[in-house]
């Protein structure tokens, strides 16, 4: 009966190690910074532009162009921006607390989208990157900034960003300690009988 127990004990901890490492997770799973200092968004397969904060002279244009010798530059839409800021940042609606490494020139403002308001053409979407709110300007408004986006991974990854969070670490060492003391128990009561 005492070995039944400690079995059962030991099947215990060893759901409970393998429940707590499922919770651990990764931060900024897909970003991805290639040889040109952009990053890539595996998730979304584009790249953004990451070095600029630019503002456009004259206001929106959807088709920003030639950026150094890369071509086909454009804003990103909403949705694009959106996974951005709450997805791969980790932000909250409401309170930004960060953007990431990889986004050193990101401000806490606002951005213009791709997206242009039903029904009127002369406005456009923009994105604020200080709280994840969604606002609308008229295209001429000068006073938003621009990131860009192309369309797939334009260059060789230089550096991915899957890197464990340190509670991950702290669990798995906690279940490992554990799991060895569980062992040490029954061995020292296996050989007392």
């Amino acid at each position: 009966m005492n070995v039944h127990n400690q079995l059962k004990r030991i099947s215990l901890m060893i759901i409970l190690v393998l429940a707590l490492s499922g919770l651990s997770t990764f931060a900024n799973a897909t970003l991805m910074l290639n040889d040109h200092n952009f990053v890539y968004d595996s998730d979304l397969n584009i790249t953004w532009n990451q070095p600029y904060a630019m503002p456009l002279s004259g206001g929106w244009a959807y088709n920003v162009g030639t950026i150094g010798d890369v071509t086909g530059w454009r804003l990103p839409t909403l949705s694009e921006m959106s996974h951005l800021y709450f997805v791969e940042m980790g932000n909250q609606l409401g309170n930004a607390t960060g953007y990431g490494s990889f986004f050193p020139n990101l401000r806490g403002t606002i951005y213009w989208a791709s997206d242009t308001f039903p029904g009127n053409p002369q406005v456009a979407y923009t994105f604020n990157f200080n709280n994840g709110s969604v606002n609308s300007y008229y295209k001429n408004y000068g006073n938003v900034l621009t990131i860009v986006v192309h369309d797939d991974n334009i260059a060789p990854i230089v550096e991915n960003v899957p890197v464990p969070e340190p509670s991950a670490f702290l669990l798995f060492g906690a279940g490992f300690v554990g799991l060895a003391f569980c062992r040490r128990k029954t061995k020292e009561q296996s050989d007392s009988l």
